[in-house]
């Protein structure tokens, strides 16, 4: 439970990240993310099909840790501007889901007594929910910080690099007297 609430603390940044990715990196509208998330569904269903045959193999904690670094392989490739970059992202990241959440919820049932499943799995679902609503907060703030400070750099080297707004101005002649 503390390892995925503990990844979804910064996962939650993903979801208002990704509009940044659509927007600015790929050029397309927001409404585009539709589209990458037919990889995102292609990817889990794949993910989903291996879950359970590599859950015996693995077990369940396992299963969960390495659907965690699936996920976050393929989120790093969102930091392209490569259309097929990004739907190679997503797809991973999707393949990697089912692995998290078949992996937790056995690891969860496997390890708790009858009696207690009920308020084990609430909690559980409290302790993980809260950071990542808290994280897509947070990630809302970190994109506008991270856009004004590209944005304003991108400005300032700018002017930095223009040849006639580096060059000094001379100091102009004293105006004549009238009178």
């Amino acid at each position: 439970v503390g390892a995925v609430a503990g990844a979804l603390v910064v996962i939650g940044f993903v979801e208002t990240a990704i509009f940044a990715v659509v927007d600015e990196g790929l050029g397309r509208p927001a409404a585009f993310l539709g589209v990458l998330e037919v990889f995102q569904g292609a990817g889990a269903i794949a993910g989903g099909v291996l879950a359970g045959r590599t859950l015996r193999r693995l077990g369940d904690g396992t299963l969960a840790g390495a659907g965690l670094v699936i996920f976050a392989v393929g989120d790093t490739l969102l930091v392209s501007d490569r259309l097929p970059v990004v739907m190679t992202g997503f797809t991973i990241a999707g393949f990697g889901l089912p692995w998290v959440v078949v992996g937790f919820v056995t690891a969860l049932q496997r390890r708790t007594p009858v009696h207690l499943q009920g308020r084990v799995t609430a909690t559980a679902a409290m302790t993980y929910t809260i950071p990542q609503t808290f994280s897509i907060a947070l990630g809302a703030v970190l994109v506008s910080v991270v856009v004004m400070g590209v944005a304003t750099a991108a400005c300032g080297l700018y002017l930095l690099t223009r040849r006639t707004f580096t060059q000094p101005v001379p100091a102009a002649a004293p105006a004549p007297a009238d009178g």
